[in-house]
């Protein structure tokens, strides 16, 4: 079975403090880990990182960091260990894997401004190497950051980037830069296919009914409403075939299953896009009847001889080779490998939340609200019951099974699963409340729980097929139908699809499950994967959705089914970026025009303008032209994402979004500057405006008038004195109070679970349980005592810096990880023993009134090696159980049954 990828390491650092440091800094790991943390990120394996390496000598550095782990998990493991000899081997352990992890060639630079990007392209210099620019990732420039690499490796770096492909032929220079940042994808190598024929991609035609959005002219977009247009369809666009055999080989050699996944999202040179597992050899002898196909160079192929097909939309440079044989000649001389990002889940999960851009274009009754809110509000009144069961399902999923439950991480989740009295632990039933705060919170937001999953979607296998034989294209599905295994199995009809980024209602898909036998015949193996029809405008609906390894969430949920008719797809009609012998300055001012990245804003805009449509009646000019503007607000988002490749177009207008003094009464009546109330609950910024607002206006009204807002609200006949103050507090509102989707679903929340206390006092907790039962001395006790207050003082920190500056999910996950892992360094340096680490640990964190938090971050795994000893080395978890009669308890609208297992 291959080793999972272990994670690198690099400086990501601010401009801003490379010029303070004169750009010349030097800052050793150590005092990075200790002063700087943030300064630390993790990064994925990668193409790049395995040249680097293989620059540095370094044959297998996955091989060679999980080996090092291993054996400082042996010095942890012996008796006795607690000696300076150990002391001293663990440090020189973990020293060696610090250099190993930590990639000092390569280096991300976040720019603080234009100037700083001009400066730091002349060359700058950390720990006396010399840096040069590289490129900027797709998601990299959209947040100001660059790559940049070791000066002395830059030549031999670009030269395997290139892949020998020819220099002379123009291209958009945004596309080039994202092509070559492949290279930076996270990704594990697989066994290389034998034999790749890259086709022409499936194109159909068909007619429709669109809306066309174009910005031409001056002014605002024209938005026109065209019947029986012609459509060309790009069907595989950015999707390939594998054989079922290569599928399987794949997956076992990733997971040691043998058996076919349904599909994968690949990299190679120049190469990004999903291959699905389809037996093209047995189509050719039971459908085309030959074996002969015509690749996009011109050359006649054997499909027998392959065991994979890509796509022209896939091999993004192709015509930059004279053959396959060629391009492939480049990739081995080069060391290009083979690899994947991602595959598809063997198993899907039935329950998936909805976020705020999905639910907000509906305008749903108030019975429709409460059905869809349902769920959520049971999860959270069920797990609030104090059943550990429940809780388990909701924070591990509700596919558990004996595999999968003995990988579990070594959290507080598999010790309920070990001794369900745990329950009671302080720290447990903290972080469960925790979990249930943050989900009130998300709900509140529109986050809300729904029957569905997320998969990664297809174009017509069987089209591309007949369009690489050459073939009539009919393909298997029809308009309006895709094709998904678990919802067939399930016997839903009809599911609703959604795709983030997601702008208006038109982006919303209704379609109907196709379960001929056919499909389930020749897409047998895309168990896990959405296949769409060859046949409609449904991906250019989704926001352009291509087939490169998109999602969506989709669902059969009663109320968004009855709520959901498909609207007319709008197609955004945009710039083409020229393309050029493409020169460093051109890359150069590509990322300075991507570095202005509103997309995020022009989302809110949209989001706002919901909310003061919902003021309108539905036939009113004002209703009518906020929902032209919503629908423009697709064309703004689409071209700030197509920045990146060099695409200059207008902004959205300023006077569909912030007051001026000029505006006509018109505009005024329907601007949109405030974000929606519920946002307060995305922003903490806001949430702090919006409180200490409503915080003075409270003092002022009962200074001013005896009464609170609320008070003042809802007298029947003010004075004209509080009808002035009242008008001009709703003015002032930081936010937009008005009825749009997401503020009733927010105040459907608050009204349920605002106010609500949340205890952690269960009765006396035995603590002893956790602990490994073996003496310490005081002066180990102390030396633990100060990094564990080193700890407090840097989580509290931390907290602090990711509240006043938002940091995204992503980012204070690495954070946290990177924190604990540092800890985790300090405390086994000190205490190599890991049972007398634990013990020192639980007795300082469960004999405190601050967070145990420490204990289960630093000595987790030892914690659950201490319970299954007591637990004579068994389990108990939830399984997933058909028939209710067999289930011990509901949740989720599923039925469970307790299995225990012994490990």
């Amino acid at each position: 079975m291959k080793m999972a990828s272990e994670q690198r390491r690099i400086y990501k650092i601010n401009s801003k403090f490379l010029k303070k440091h004169k750009w010349d800094l030097t800052l050793s790991l150590n005092d990075a880990m200790r002063n700087y943390p943030d300064l630390i990120v993790a990064l994925a394996d990668s193409q790049i990182m395995r040249w680097l390496d293989q620059l540095n000598g370094i044959a297998d550095a996955n091989a060679e960091i999980k080996s090092i782990k291993a054996a400082i998990g042996r010095e942890k493991g012996k008796k006795n260990n607690n000696t300076t000899h150990t002391k001293n081997k663990i440090r020189n352990l973990y020293s060696k894997l610090y250099d190993l992890q930590f990639q000092k060639d390569y280096v991300a630079v976040i720019m603080d401004s234009v100037k700083d990007y001009d400066r730091a392209n002349k060359g700058f210099k950390i720990n006396g190497i010399t840096y040069r620019r590289l490129f900027g990732t797709t998601n990299g420039v959209k947040n100001r950051t660059i790559v940049y690499i070791n000066a002395d490796l830059y030549d031999e770096i670009k030269k395997r980037i290139d892949n020998g492909r020819n220099l002379n032929i123009p291209l958009v220079p945004g596309k080039l830069e994202a092509y070559q940042a492949l290279t930076a994808s996270g990704s594990t190598p697989i066994p290389q296919p034998e034999g790749v024929i890259v086709v022409n991609d499936c194109i159909t035609h068909f007619k429709e009914d669109i809306i066309k959005i174009s910005d031409e002219t001056d002014g605002e977009p024209i938005l026109t409403y065209e019947n029986g247009v012609d459509i060309e369809h790009n069907d595989s666009d950015g999707f390939g075939l594998m054989l079922p055999s290569y599928s399987a080989k794949v997956n076992q050699y990733l997971t040691g299953v043998d058996a076919p996944i349904s599909g994968m999202n690949t990299r190679y040179a120049f190469e990004k896009g999903m291959l699905y597992t389809f037996n093209f050899i047995e189509f050719a002898e039971k459908i085309s009847g030959k074996y002969e196909i015509v690749d996009v160079w011109g050359d006649v192929r054997d499909i027998r001889n392959a065991e994979v097909i890509l796509t022209a939309s896939q091999l993004k440079l192709w015509d930059s080779y004279e053959n396959w044989e060629d391009y492939q000649k480049n990739c081995l001389e080069n060391g290009y490998q083979f690899s994947t990002t991602k595959i598809t889940p063997h198993t899907l999960e039935s329950v998936r939340e909805l976020n705020y851009q999905f639910v907000n274009p509906y305008s749903f009754n108030d019975e429709d609200l409460n059905e869809l809110c349902k769920p959520t509000v049971d999860i959270i009144n069920d797990i609030l019951g104090g059943d550990y069961r429940k809780a388990i399902v909701y924070l591990a999923g509700i596919n558990l099974t004996e595999t999968n439950v003995a990988k579990m991480n070594d959290d507080f989740v598999k010790a309920l699963c070990i001794m369900p009295e745990l329950v009671k632990d302080p720290y447990i039933k903290h972080s469960i409340h925790n979990q249930l705060k943050k989900k009130i919170n998300d709900a509140k937001k529109g986050t809300i729980t729904v029957n569905g999953n997320y998969l990664m979607v297809a174009g017509d296998p069987f089209a591309l097929a007949q369009s690489m034989f050459n073939l009539p294209v009919t393909g298997i599905l029809k308009a309006g139908e895709v094709y998904q295994k678990y919802w067939i199995d399930r016997k839903a009809k009809e599911l609703v699809c959604y795709r983030a980024p997601m702008t208006c209602y038109n982006n919303i898909r209704k379609m109907v499950l196709n379960n001929s036998s056919d499909a389930l015949y020749w897409y047998q193996y895309i168990t896990t994967a959405l296949i769409f029809n060859a046949w409609d405008s449904a991906s250019d609906a989704m926001n352009g959705m291509d087939k490169d390894g998109d999602t969506n969430l989709i669902t059969d949920n009663p109320v968004l089914l009855r709520n959901t008719e498909n609207a007319k797809t709008i197609f955004c009609l945009q710039k083409k970026a020229e393309k050029k012998l493409v020169t460093e300055s051109d890359l150069i001012e590509c990322n300075k025009i991507a570095f202005n990245d509103d997309i995020g804003a022009i989302t809110n805009r949209a989001t706002a303008m919901f909310d003061i449509k919902s003021m309108f009646p539905v036939d009113s000019p004002e209703y009518k032209t906020l929902e032209y503007r919503i629908m423009c607000s697709q064309h703004y988002q689409q071209c700030s994402i197509d920045r990146i490749k060099g695409v200059v177009s207008l902004p959205m207008p300023q006077y569909w979004y912030q007051y001026s003094k000029d505006m006509t009464d018109e505009n005024k009546a329907i601007v949109a500057p405030k974000k929606p109330y519920f946002m307060i609950y995305r922003y903490p910024d806001l949430k702090a405006e919006y409180t200490q607002y409503i915080k003075d206006s409270n003092s002022n009204a009962i200074r001013r008038f005896r009464k609170s807002i609320d008070e003042l609200c809802a007298m029947d006949n003010p004075p004209d004195d509080v009808k002035i103050f009242l008008e001009n507090y709703f003015a002032k509102l930081p936010v937009s109070m008005n009825n749009c989707t997401v503020n009733k679903i927010c105040r459907i929340f608050e009204n349920e679970f605002d106010g609500m206390k949340f205890t952690n006092d269960n009765g006396a907790f035995d603590y002893s349980v956790l602990k490994s039962g073996v003496a310490y001395s005081v002066q180990m006790a102390k030396q633990v005592k100060t990094i564990w207050e080193e700890y407090q003082a840097r989580v509290a920190a931390f907290k602090q810096i990711a509240k006043e500056t938002a940091l995204d999910k992503d980012t204070v996950d690495i954070e946290k990880q990177q924190m604990k892992n540092y800890f985790i360094y300090q405390c086994d340096c000190v205490c190599p023993d890991a049972r007398v680490l634990c013990d020192i640990v639980i007795d300082l964190c469960y004999t405190s009134n601050c967070s145990k938090a420490f204990a289960w971050d630093v000595c987790g795994s030892q914690i659950i090696k201490n319970l299954l000893e007591r637990n004579n080395n068994t389990m108990v978890y939830p399984s997933l159980v058909d028939d209710d009669t067999e289930g011990d308890f509901e949740f989720l609208g599923n039925h469970f049954k307790m299995k225990g297992i012994e490990l």
